[in-house]
């Protein structure tokens, strides 16, 4: 899920680096969520890409992740809090999914978003906010 989620980063316009965001350094950004056992667990984005907009260089956060697992939903409302708090410190903090060749994004840094799935309680439901209100692009080739 990785490697087409950077390789579409590295093709989007006004990309200009990024970061694997490493588990458990002293740099490293993370959220907190509560797994399924009810412990409050540390979560970290992925990749930290850095892309070029109006002359300005924007953050992003992105999180490839597998959907049905057992502590997919409470992940997800994890880094949606995250956004709540520090989303104006980023341009798009996003819960990415693969299917297929399909790169499917929820941009939870959007309140309207972030409200839909802080409200589910169901972990399938996740798919359906993918529909709802997600983006979906043909995953790149891999250089």
């Amino acid at each position: 899920w990785e490697r087409p989620v950077l390789a579409a980063a590295r093709k989007g316009q006004g990309f200009a680096g990024w970061v694997r965001n490493y588990a458990r350094k002293p740099w490293s950004i993370a959220y907190t969520y509560t797994n399924p056992e009810g412990q409050t667990v540390p979560g970290y984005p992925d990749f930290v890409v850095f892309r070029r907009d109006s002359g300005h260089v924007v953050v992003d956060l992105l999180e490839p992740h597998h959907t049905g697992n057992a502590d997919s939903l409470a992940n997800v409302k994890g880094l949606c809090k995250f956004a709540e708090q520090h989303g104006d410190n980023f341009g798009r903090i996003e819960w990415i999914k693969i299917e297929g060749s399909q790169i499917k994004r929820l941009n939870v840094n959007s309140a309207q978003l972030r409200a839909r799935v802080l409200a589910t309680n169901v972990d399938s439901a996740i798919d359906s906010l993918f529909e709802a209100y997600g983006t979906t692009e043909t995953a790149p080739a891999i250089d």
